[in-house]
């Protein structure tokens, strides 16, 4: 990779975002159940949070379309996903979906919620 496309950002989905709403995993999850799965049609990494950087997604379901705030611990993971271009180029072309799960922190003693990738066909 050149150093010019490197270091140069360049806005990977061509997703307009203007005016969705940002929802955590908890409101999704309520809103939609266990067995939804949200198609990804972009993705990047919030760097302003107030806390740790996030990946945030944005996800469809059905007809509704939003801004899902995914945990901080997988900020790793999208960023491995946003240098491949094979995956970004799968998320382009619909094939790319995830699911929320709810689980219990034993660290923290609360519930939480995650997510698994969802290969779309």
């Amino acid at each position: 990779m050149s150093f010019a496309k490197k270091h140069n950002k360049e806005r990977l989905f061509e997703v307009n975002t203007e005016g969705l709403p940002y929802l955590n995993l908890e409101e999704v999850y309520g809103q939609y159940g266990k067995n939804a799965v949200y198609r990804v049609d972009a993705l990047y990494i919030n760097r302003h949070g107030i806390d740790d950087d996030a990946p945030v997604a944005v996800v469809q379901y059905d007809k509704d379309r939003f801004m899902l705030n995914m945990p901080s611990h997988m900020t790793a993971t999208a960023e491995d996903i946003l240098s491949d271009t094979d995956d970004i180029a799968d998320i382009k072309s619909g094939k790319v979906g995830v699911k929320i799960y709810p689980y219990h922190s034993k660290s923290y003693n609360k519930d939480c919620y995650g997510i698994t990738w969802v290969d779309l066909d």
